[in-house]
């Protein structure tokens, strides 16, 4: 995927510096979103079946715009990585931390474990920071809950949520 096929509105939220930027995704640029989705899914270590079902659950359309932020790592040229991050900040994580969801983050299989997670997680950190957040809840998927927790997140029970793979993060 390309930086060309990426549309990038003049108000966009850019970071970075030097070898990537990361910046705001327009409806426009949901195809290469979603294909970076794919590509990440296509990683995973399920059957194949098990990635069909799941890519369409998983993917963004424009309606998802509305609820969530979204972010994209591009470097050299072509986009990396995208980070999804929900615009709802009145989540509770733990210690009664005022909270953001990290509702997606995906990394293309070819630049996993290049840092690109990483520096996308920093960004949403502050953006949820700068929304007067203090922490990061996922809910992650089986398959990258070792990832999440070598990023510092601790799995968290919380009363009333019903999901198995949910973990928090002070910012």
């Amino acid at each position: 995927m390309s930086k060309s096929s990426l549309i990038i509105s003049k108000s966009s939220y850019v970071a970075g510096e030097g070898e990537f930027r990361v910046q705001t995704v327009a409806a426009a640029d949901l195809a290469v979103v979603n294909g970076i989705i794919a590509s990440a899914v296509e990683s995973w270590p399920v059957p194949g079946r098990l990635k069909r079902l799941s890519l369409p659950l998983l993917q963004y359309s424009e309606a998802d715009l509305a609820e969530f932020h979204c972010f994209v790592l591009v470097q050299g040229g072509n986009s990396k990585g995208v980070a999804v991050l929900s615009r709802d900040t009145s989540f509770v994580g733990r210690h009664e931390t005022r909270c953001a969801l990290l509702h997606g983050l995906y990394v293309q299989a070819d630049s996993q474990r290049s840092g690109v997670g990483r520096n996308l997680q920093q960004v949403v950190a502050n953006r949820a920071r700068e929304s007067g957040c203090e922490g990061l809840l996922v809910k992650a998927q089986r398959v990258s809950r070792s990832y999440f927790e070598d990023q510092g997140y601790v799995a968290w029970v919380s009363p009333g949520v019903d999901y198995p793979y949910l973990y928090w993060r002070a910012i």
